[in-house]
């Protein structure tokens, strides 16, 4: 009775606790290989003795399976699956601004409900970014959290974080925030491609380079904008396991779904 489909597919005991999720490209054949197939794909015994209930969630295209098995692995922590555990967090650049006027930079973790500038996998990667926007932009290193003191000499700001003239400020202001603008089309984009069924595709949202979740849109419509599709989404924490499941499915499956590109 298990589909023929891409979804993603759960093991549960007698008192309903998962144990083990997997996704497939064929959830049937998939499952019947654990219980009868190769060495590689035949569930441990002490798994197979524990199994009691067999369940399934349609996704569409495999994609979406990868990234709702890798949220399924770290919400509820099955003891039979090894990959995705490991508690990941990204990093964040955000942007506040200090009692002399200045809109300022900083590095820290990704924390629920907080929305960064931008996200990276660690903080050495956010510092490499920011070094490089500083020398693109013109912008001040202290300002941008890379260094403690300035130094003038090695700034192409000429020491603008001392001034307190007002106009200075606000010009830099203008020009951090146009280095800003330029970067939300960089890392907003949604990925369509097939959906469950022939009368509906599916999306995946990234909005200022965070995972926002993935949905569902019928095909006999007009296009969706971005906001009409967050109508339809379904909402998914973000963390570097997501970031490297999508970037390596657009990396190696480009022919497979669509690449939209939007500004905030």
């Amino acid at each position: 009775k298990l589909p023929e489909s891409t979804g993603v597919y759960y093991f549960y005991n007698k008192v309903g606790k998962i144990l083990y999720v997997g996704k497939a490209i064929n959830i049937k054949a998939r499952i019947t290989s654990h219980f009868s197939g190769k060495s590689e794909t035949r569930l441990k015994p002490g798994l197979i003795n524990d199994i009691h209930s067999i369940g399934f969630e349609l996704c569409g295209n495999e994609l979406l399976a990868l990234l709702l098995e890798c949220n399924e692995i770290k919400k509820y922590w099955p003891p039979y699956n090894n990959s995705h555990k490991r508690n990941t967090t990204n990093t964040g650049i955000y942007m506040y601004e200090d009692i002399a006027g200045f809109r300022r930079l900083c590095i820290s973790p990704v924390k629920k409900f907080e929305k960064p500038v931008y996200t990276f996998h660690n903080i050495a990667e956010a510092r490499n970014f920011l070094v490089e926007k500083c020398e693109e932009h013109k912008l001040c290193p202290r300002l941008c959290g890379l260094q403690k003191v300035c130094s003038d000499q090695d700034c192409d700001t000429n020491g603008i974080c001392n001034t307190l003239d007002f106009e200075q400020i606000e010009r830099y202001n203008l020009r951090l925030l146009s280095a800003i603008s330029t970067l939300d089309s960089e890392k907003s984009f949604i990925l369509s491609g097939k959906g469950k069924t022939s009368t509906e595709k599916s999306f995946v949202m990234i909005e200022n380079g965070r995972y926002q979740g993935f949905g569902y849109y019928p095909t006999d419509s007009t296009f969706y904008s971005p906001q009409e599709l967050k109508t339809h989404l379904q909402s998914y924490p973000d963390n570097p396991d997501i970031q490297r499941i999508i970037n390596s499915y657009v990396r190696n499956n480009s022919q497979e779904i669509e690449y939209l590109p939007f500004a905030v």
